[in-house]
């Protein structure tokens, strides 16, 4: 659980939103996506791992998470964020555990329970509670970034189900799947970012790439793999419940920052929101073994 904690502790998320001032969303996304790829290729090369049984057996799934995991998840939030109203953007932003829990749901690859229910809930209140802002801030008129932003979560939501289904399912390695999902999403979102306008760096264009450095190297190239790999041992609804943690992180370096106490505030919006993960985590747990128990027994009736 620690390694799922430390993934959402380094989240680069203020860092993209600061990029956006930069650069146009399209261009963010191909730079980024494209740099990483290469990176990830030539890894792959040196350790002279091929990629080619991969991309052969499975191109349909790759090309489908290269869409919806990369392309417009990353597209609409880059866009949503600009033109959304920050509270609601917020609240949008992180309705991912509510969506994959009833994804997975129907597909049978989770189980509903009353706790997780519950659980989804509670940590819901603990991120209200740790960004202490007053319900009205939320209730504004609806905008077109709000659609924007809950589809963007949709189609993340599916994207990383897809590369569950390679990973678990059929035993891929991460890597080889985000080297060639990133590579060509990146060459895509430059071809329709070219086709549109040409690059326009605002402000200091050094400052923008080391900016666009430190991103690539923590989110895609650290981070992205790291989960990939956490689906071996987590749900996919965990470890986006799990990311409720990152307002967390960032008040806490804020405090640590500016040399100020914590406030009973955060320290309940913790408590809340590591009661919710340690109830969901509990209860698969428990429904895992329930699960071996029940199969060893098939396994133990048909022995005799």
């Amino acid at each position: 659980m620690s390694a799922l904690f430390f993934l959402y502790a380094i989240s680069t998320l203020p860092l993209s939103k600061l990029l956006l001032t930069h650069m146009q969303p399209w261009y963010l996304i191909g730079l980024r996506m494209l740099i990483a790829g290469i990176c990830m290729l030539a890894y792959r090369a040196f350790a002279r791992q091929s990629i080619s049984t991969l991309l052969k057996k499975h191109y349909g799934a790759l090309a489908h998470i290269a869409f919806w995991a990369i392309l417009v998840p990353y597209y609409l939030r880059y866009w949503g964020l600009q033109h959304g109203v920050q509270p609601r953007a917020d609240l949008l932003c992180f309705a991912g555990p509510f969506i994959t829990y009833m994804v997975t749901g129907f597909l049978t690859l989770e189980r509903f329970t009353r706790i997780k229910t519950v659980s989804l809930a509670l940590g819901y209140c603990g991120l209200l509670i740790s960004w202490g802002r007053p319900l009205s801030a939320y209730m504004t008129p609806l905008q077109w970034a709000d659609g924007a932003l809950l589809l963007s979560v949709m189609s993340f939501s599916y994207g990383w189900l897809r590369v569950r289904e390679l990973v678990v399912d059929h035993h891929c390695c991460p890597i080889a799947i985000n080297a060639i999902t990133m590579t060509s999403a990146g060459i895509i979102a430059l071809c329709i970012a070219w086709y549109h306008a040409p690059l326009v760096i605002v402000g200091n264009g050094i400052h923008c790439f080391l900016l666009l450095a430190v991103v690539i190297g923590i989110s895609n190239l650290f981070a992205h793999n790291l989960y990939g790999l956490l689906l071996k041992r987590y749900s996919l609804t965990l470890m986006q419940l799990a990311s409720f943690s990152v307002p967390l992180f960032a008040c806490y370096r804020n405090s640590i920052g500016d040399g100020q106490a914590c406030t009973m505030q955060l320290v309940g919006a913790t408590i809340v929101i590591l009661m919710a993960i340690g109830l969901f985590n509990y209860d698969e747990q428990t429904i895992s073994q329930e699960n071996y128990l029940e199969n060893n027994g098939i396994e133990r009736d048909i022995k005799e």
